[in-house]
């Protein structure tokens, strides 16, 4: 009996302490009465596992507490809920109604907003990729942006979905995007509109080589690759760019792996309980080699693609070490609105490689250049005729280049003066004030090279290291790098077990 008094002085002492302190800090009223509710309701819930008479765990008194708070209080279910799957790894989360409409929307291929794709990342939302024609392309916002504001509010470290509500919203409604470029703000005013977006593009580059952009894994990406991969049958080697690829579904991703890799295992998935489960990819679709290339942005089943190029010695992968995001997620939806999406696996290479919080390793690694402009890394300019659509020549290629480094889509620069140019054209021209025609006028060239004079520019060093390879001797780089990886491997094994023996004594 002293002891159960002795422990009641102590609650109650608890209580005292608990009071005194709410009453001195009534400045900020509702943040300590949420404190002191949390308190209370701990207190009482442990007091009463720790002596009720007959017994009963404190999760069954947590799940009373709940039910009853939502018996009382059934508009608060909401909130449950995010408490429920907010508190677990950063890609599980809860949607309230409207948020997961607009998740299941994006998955579609169609929105609503201003046309980017995004992905989560320390300092806001990176542009992954500016979707063709639309709205945030024609604003100017480029690849490699950081969004970190709509309408003035700051979306810095909010889950991905929630920021996204801030962003999408109905077609013709307006919307300020604040973005870090570089390091420096700079806002657009932007209007909503429908975006259809473009799993990406291909084309056949000189000596060759085939390049594809693929810029995520969604529901049009596998008859983008089928449809890619048939035009450059003949192509000597491809080039698949993943870079800020943010993934996608893993069932695309076992379908394009039909149309680019061997028969096998795509992929292995690892739930909870030790149980595994194997992707299989049923085709045999590996008809080229690949040279596939990686940055930071590159995640999810984009890095999956990438350790699966490596492990069935389909090709090798350049650029920088990337995101590291291997885990699986499932997508449902609650009956009275709303839905979660939740973490219930790891994947593991083919090979059965880790990528969760670790990434692919290159198998070599390249990072863009940033330089002072100087005409000593472009195609010489000459003035000497307007361009336009259709035509051809180095003094294409020479603009074409120029227009790439200013962050206007191009494609890959390729002596050719086709639609995509022709818009970057136009959108440059609007930007300098000048007539926006899209054709390369005398005085459209002079602007561009008078532009871009002292301006950092990117050098594309993957890329150049990309062409560089696929127009070698391909499998003399994959057998090369294959034996690295194996060596590399086998060297991490014999540390880690000499770790274990160590730590064992």
């Amino acid at each position: 009996m002293k002891r159960f008094f002795n422990k009641l002085t102590a609650l109650l002492l608890s209580f005292t302490v608990v009071f005194s302190f709410v009453s001195t800090v009534s400045a900020e009223e509702p943040t300590y009465k949420q404190n002191l509710a949390s308190v209370l309701t701990e207190a009482a819930i442990k007091s009463v596992a720790d002596n009720y008479k007959y017994g009963i765990d404190e999760v069954e008194l947590y799940k009373h507490a709940l039910r009853q708070l939502l018996s009382d209080n059934p508009e608060l279910m909401g909130t449950a809920l995010k408490g429920v799957y907010g508190n677990l790894d950063e890609h599980s989360t809860y949607f309230t109604e409207e948020e997961f409409d607009m998740f299941i929307e994006n998955l579609s291929g169609e929105f609503c907003g201003i046309g980017v794709t995004i992905m989560e990342f320390e300092e806001g939302l990176l542009v992954t990729e500016v979707h063709k024609n639309s709205p945030a392309d024609k604003a100017g916002i480029r690849q490699g942006d950081v969004i970190v504001s709509a309408d003035d509010i700051n979306i810095r470290g909010m889950a991905i979905e929630l920021a996204k509500s801030y962003i999408v919203g109905l077609k013709g409604t307006a919307v300020k995007i604040g973005i870090v470029r570089d390091g420096v703000p700079v806002f657009f005013d932007i209007v909503r509109d429908v975006v259809t977006v473009e799993p990406g593009f291909y084309q056949l580059l000189e000596g060759n080589i085939g390049y594809i952009q693929l810029s995520g894994f969604d529901d049009h990406s596998d008859e983008f690759i089928e449809k890619a991969m048939a035009s450059l049958k003949d192509a000597k080697n491809i080039i698949l760019d993943l870079r800020y690829n943010p993934g996608g579904s893993l069932e695309v991703l076992r379908l394009v792996a039909g149309h680019t890799l061997p028969k096998g295992p795509v992929l292995h998935l690892q739930y909870r309980d030790g149980e595994s489960q194997s992707i299989e990819n049923e085709k045999d679709g590996l008809t080229k080699k690949f040279v596939v290339l990686v940055n930071n942005g590159t995640a999810s089943a984009a890095e999956a693609f990438s350790a699966a190029v490596q492990d069935y010695d389909a090709g090798v992968v350049v650029g920088e070490q990337t995101y590291g995001k291997g885990t699986m997620q499932i997508v449902n939806g609650f009956i009275t609105g709303g839905g979660y999406k939740l973490t219930v696996a790891e994947y593991l290479s083919p090979d059965k490689r880790i990528i969760n919080d670790i990434g692919v390793e290159p198998d070599y690694k390249v990072s863009p250049r940033v330089v002072k402009y100087s005409d000593i890394y472009f195609t010489p300019v000459t003035f000497e005729r307007v361009l336009k659509v259709g035509d051809e020549g180095e003094d294409v290629l020479a603009m074409e280049e120029r227009l790439n480094a200013m962050g206007l889509s191009v494609g890959i620069p390729d002596k050719v003066f086709d639609d995509d140019t022709f818009y970057a054209v136009k959108k440059y021209q609007e930007i300098a004030g000048l007539y926006p025609y899209g054709v390369l006028d005398i005085t459209t060239q002079l602007s561009i090279h008078s532009y871009l004079q002292n301006k950092e520019i990117v050098i594309d060093e993957a890329l150049n290291t990309a062409i560089e390879l696929a127009s070698g001797d391909l499998d003399k780089h994959i057998s090369e790098s294959a034996k690295e990886r194996e060596t590399a491997l086998r060297e991490k094994a014999e540390k880690d077990a000499k770790e274990a023996a160590r730590n064992a004594e």
